[in-house]
């Protein structure tokens, strides 16, 4: 018996399983976006989208702070 079968026997958590075959990083359903660029950028694909999870965007901000003289 290997390190990883004690560790999953002993496991508490009923849900455990090796990260190749959890049910939680399986391939889920994508949300294509009307940007192509966009689609490209999150999946790879053209058509692909995004998917569950956390998606930030960020940028510098549009407004510039008043210069004190």
């Amino acid at each position: 018996m290997s390190l990883m079968d004690k560790l999953k026997k002993n496991s508490t958590i009923k849900e455990t399983a090796i990260l190749a075959e959890s049910k939680f990083f399986e391939e889920g359903d994508r949300v294509s976006t009307p940007v192509p660029a966009i689609n490209v950028a999150l999946s790879g694909e053209l058509d692909g989208g995004y998917g569950s999870g956390l998606i930030v965007f960020a940028g510098p901000s549009t407004s510039r702070p008043a210069l004190l003289c």
